[in-house]
C-alpha cells in the first residue's frame, strides 16, 4: 500500500508583515475549495495502478478557527497535516507564486516527519521557476499541467511500468532533484493533454463540505470547462500553465460533474473558473441548454467572459441558466494600450456590447488595469473615464504587476523598466505596485488612482443606489465587507446610511457611524473621501457634526 499525502499550501504570502499593509494594498483572504486537489485525487485514483491511499489537506480551510494570528494558524495546521498520518509521497500544491514560501515550509516539515518520503511540488512558482522550486527537501518539481506527470513520477520512484498510461500521456514537464537543492534532470513541458475526455471527474470526497458550509456561507464549488488560451495578452500567464492550445472538455462530462456536485455533495452553487468559456459558441450554447434541462436547482456563476465572444445568442443562453451578472475584462480605456497589451479590443464596440448586456437585464462587473510599461497619465485617465462612462454595477481596478515569464515582463525588463527582485517571490502579487518604472507616475500614484476609483465607483457613486433592489444588494455587500475587513470607514458609512434609508434603522446607522468615527482616529486612509460630495458622506458628516456639538455641550 502506497500512502500519499497531498497538501494545498496557503494562498496568502508566508510573511504577512512584508511590504505595506494598508487598505490600498491589503490582500483580502477568502478560502475557496481547492479544485487542484480534487482533480489530482480523481486522476490518481483512475490512473495510478499500484494500490494506494490518499490523504488530502487544504491548509487554507483546515487553519480556519485556529488560535493566534492567521500565520500561526497556518503553521500549526501544516504541522498537523504532515504528522497525523504516515506517508510515502508528499505532494504540495501552490496556486500562486507568492505562496512558494509555504511550499518550502511544508517540504521542510514533511522531511522532519519522514526523511525517506518523496516530496513533489507544483503550482505557479514551480512552473515559472522550476529550478528554484527544487529547494532543500524537494525531490521533484512539476511544471504546468501536471496530473499525468505526477503519475509518471510515482511510477518511476516505485519502479512500476505502465505502458498503456505512457501511450496516453507523455512524461514531460518536470525537474528531478536530489532533495538538497541540486538539479539532476530537467525535461521541458512539450505537449498538453490534448483529449480532455481522458480526465476523470474531480473527487471532492476528501473535503468536509458540511463544515465548509458552516464557515463559508454560500459555498460554491469550482469547475473548469477548458484548458489553454488562444489569445496573446502580454500581461497574462495562463498560457504558461496550460499552453496555447485551447481545449474543451466534453460537454457531457462538465454537465455530469455539475450535477454530481449538486446531488452527491449537496452543493447548490458552482463557479465556472474559465476566462473564456464561450470561445466556441456552439459548445457553449449546447452546454447552457444541457444545464438548463437538469432538474437539480443548481446555480451557476462564471469568473469571466471575453467580451469578444458575447452576442445576443450567448446572452440568451445565459438567461436560460437564470444568470443575472457577467464579468468582462476590458483592462484599459486607451486604444493604444489595447494594441500594446495584445488585448486588441475596439473600445467603441466594448461600449456597445456593455449596453447590450445591460439591456438584457444583466448586471456587469468590469476588470481594469493601470500602469502598463510606457503608459502615460493621460492614458490612465482614459481608463478611469471609460469606467465612469460604462457605469457598471461594479468594477475592479489594479496596478499592473508584470509577472515573470509573461511577454510584458520580458519586454519591460529589456527596456530597463522593471524593478523586481526575482528572489523575493512573496512580493509577486498584483497588490504590489511600483514594479514598473515610469517618469510620469510612481507606484504610490497608481495605488491612489486605483483606490480612489474603487471608492467612487463601488461605494459612493455606484448605479446600485438608483433602484430599491440595488440598494438592498449594496447594503448586503457592505455588511459582508465590514465583517471581513476591520476599520473600512467608507463601507461603514455606506452601510449606516443604507440601514437608515432602507430599513429606517437608526440604531444600526448609529453603530456603523460610531465604528467609522473611531476608525478615522486610528487610520487617515479614508479622510480624503469625506470631502467628496455624495449623499452617504454628507449624512455621516452631519451626524459627526452633531456628535461633536453634543460632546462640546457635555
Amino acid at each position: 500500500m502506497v500512502r500519499i499525502t497531498i497538501i494545498k499550501a496557503p494562498c496568502p504570502a508566508l510573511s504577512v508583515k512584508k511590504g505595506r499593509n494598508d487598505f490600498r494594498s491589503k490582500m483580502t483572504y477568502s478560502p475557496e475549495p481547492s479544485y487542484a486537489l480534487a482533480c489530482i485525487i480523481g486522476f490518481l485514483d483512475k490512473y495510478l495502478k499500484v494500490e494506494h491511499e490518499i490523504h488530502a489537506v487544504d491548509i487554507n480551510f483546515s487553519a480556519l478557527g485556529g488560535e493566534g494570528t492567521r500565520e500561526d494558524s497556518f503553521k500549526a495546521a501544516i504541522k498537523t497535516a504532515v504528522n497525523e498520518r504516515p506517508f510515502d509521497f508528499l505532494l504540495i500544491s501552490t496556486q500562486f507564486m507568492f505562496s512558494q514560501g509555504w511550499a518550502e515550509l511544508i517540504a521542510q516539515e514533511g522531511r522532519k516527519a519522514n526523511k525517506d518520503a518523496t516530496v513533489i511540488v507544483g503550482g505557479g512558482f514551480a512552473t515559472i521557476f522550476p529550478e528554484r522550486a527544487a529547494a532543500d527537501g524537494v525531490d521533484w518539481v512539476v511544471v504546468g499541467e501536471g496530473e499525468h506527470t505526477l503519475v509518471h513520477i510515482i511510477n518511476q520512484v516505485l519502479s512500476q511500468k505502465d505502458e498503456s498510461f505512457c501511450e496516453l500521456f507523455p512524461f514531460d514537464g518536470y525537474v528531478a532533484a536530489d532533495g538538497h537543492g541540486r538539479i539532476e534532470r530537467k525535461v521541458e513541458k512539450a505537449l498538453p493533454i490534448k483529449d480532455l475526455s481522458l480526465l476523470p471527474m474531480p473527487d471532492w470526497s476528501w473535503l468536509d463540505i458540511a463544515r465548509y458550509k458552516e464557515i463559508v456561507p454560500g459555498l460554491s464549488l469550482p469547475v473548469m470547462t477548458t484548458r489553454g488560451c488562444p489569445n496573446s495578452c502580454s500581461y497574462c500567464s495562463t498560457r504558461l500553465y496550460w499552453g496555447r492550445s485551447f481545449r474543451y472538455r466534453p460537454c457531457e462530462d462538465v454537465v455530469n460533474e455539475l450535477v454530481a456536485n449538486c446531488r452527491e455533495y449537496g452543493v447548490s452553487s458552482c463557479h465556472i473558473v474559465d476566462d473564456n468559456p464561450a470561445f466556441d459558441k456552439k459548445w457553449f450554447i449546447r452546454f447552457c441548454k444541457s444545464i438548463s434541462e437538469q432538474d437539480c436547482g443548481l446555480v451557476l456563476n462564471f469568473s469571466n467572459f471575453s467580451i469578444k465572444t458575447i452576442d445576443e445568442d450567448v446572452l440568451d443562453s445565459l438567461s436560460l441558466l437564470g444568470l443575472n451578472r457577467l464579468t468582462v475584462a476590458v483592462e484599459t480605456g486607451s486604444q493604444e494600450m489595447q494594441r500594446f497589451t495584445g488585448k486588441r479590443l475596439n473600445l467603441e464596440s466594448v461600449e456597445e456590447i456593455v449596453s447590450q448586456i445591460k439591456s438584457k437585464g444583466f448586471k456587469v462587473h468590469v476588470c481594469w488595469m493601470i500602469g502598463f510599461p510606457n503608459e502615460s497619465l493621460d492614458q490612465i485617465r482614459m481608463t478611469i473615464d471609460m469606467a465612469r462612462r460604462l457605469r457598471t454595477e461594479s468594477m475592479q481596478i489594479f496596478p499592473v504587476f508584470p509577472f515573470p515569464g509573461t511577454k510584458m515582463y520580458e519586454m519591460a525588463k529589456q527596456e530597463g523598466l522593471v524593478k523586481l527582485d526575482e528572489s523575493d517571490y512573496e512580493t509577486m502579487h498584483y497588490q504590489n505596485a511600483g514594479i514598473i518604472a515610469s517618469s510620469e507616475w510612481t507606484g504610490e500614484d497608481l495605488l491612489k488612482i486605483a483606490y480612489d476609483a474603487n471608492i467612487e465607483m463601488n461605494f459612493l457613486n455606484t448605479p446600485l443606489f438608483d433602484t430599491p433592489e440595488g440598494r438592498k444588494r449594496l447594503l448586503g455587500s457592505m455588511e459582508g465587507l465590514v465583517l471581513r475587513i476591520d476599520g473600512h470607514v467608507i463601507a461603514h458609512v455606506v452601510a449606516g446610511y443604507l440601514q437608515q434609508a432602507i430599513n429606517g434603522d437608526a440604531c444600526k446607522r448609529e453603530e456603523h457611524y460610531q465604528v467609522a468615527a473611531r476608525a478615522l482616529e486610528k487610520d487617515s486612509t479614508f479622510s480624503a473621501y469625506l470631502a467628496w460630495d455624495y449623499v452617504p458622506v454628507r449624512d455621516f458628516l452631519d451626524w459627526k457634526d452633531n456628535q461633536d456639538r453634543l460632546s462640546g455641550v457635555a
